[in-house]
């Protein structure tokens, strides 16, 4: 195994373990057994890592399986990484700021919202409106996503990937199934 891929996985059981925020970059070094200087040269600091788990999986799941009909199985895909993973992401939903899980998981999702919107219509650059349409939905998903997380949603996954793809904006109902 390469030591990036040591290091990763020495965050993620670590993230796992504890709150992100009692976890240290020299908690990371420890569990990793690797120096500051390597650390570095892989990864500006511990919030890249956090932003990396949730990445890479979204990551190879949207290449194997959007084909831009198929919202609803992303969807639940999504909910049931989260499931699976609930405690990483009770222990980074917490966190705050620009390098908040949730920040990252706002941009991300904005950045894929765009891209099928653009690759789809052959253009470049959102209108004002398509922008301030997607960042709708994205707060609303998100907020659902937060309290699924904290198990304070009473309805199942396949439901919850329902409702949120059915406010999805009107503009991309031709994308989806």
């Amino acid at each position: 195994m390469n030591t990036k891929q040591i290091i990763i996985d020495a965050a993620f059981s670590l993230f796992e373990q504890r709150p992100f925020q009692r976890v240290t970059v020299q908690d990371i070094l420890n569990e990793a057994q690797v120096s500051r200087a390597t650390f570095y040269k892989f990864f500006s600091d511990k919030h890249e890592l956090m932003h990396l788990y949730y990445r890479s999986y979204m990551d190879r799941s949207i290449e194997q399986d959007f084909n831009g009909h198929n919202w609803r199985e992303i969807a639940e895909k999504l909910l049931a990484f989260m499931l699976t993973k609930q405690t990483f992401f009770l222990n980074v939903k917490d966190t705050e700021g620009q390098d908040s899980f949730w920040d990252f998981l706002r941009s991300y999702s904005f950045d894929f919202y765009s891209s099928v919107k653009l690759r789809n219509e052959k253009r470049e650059v959102l209108t004002e409106y398509e922008r301030l349409t997607i960042i709708s939905h994205l707060e609303g998903s998100i907020a659902l996503l937060k309290l699924y997380i904290e198990g304070k949603v009473g309805i199942a996954p396949e439901e919850l990937a329902k409702l949120i793809c059915s406010t999805i904006p009107d503009s991309y109902q031709e994308y989806q199934e």
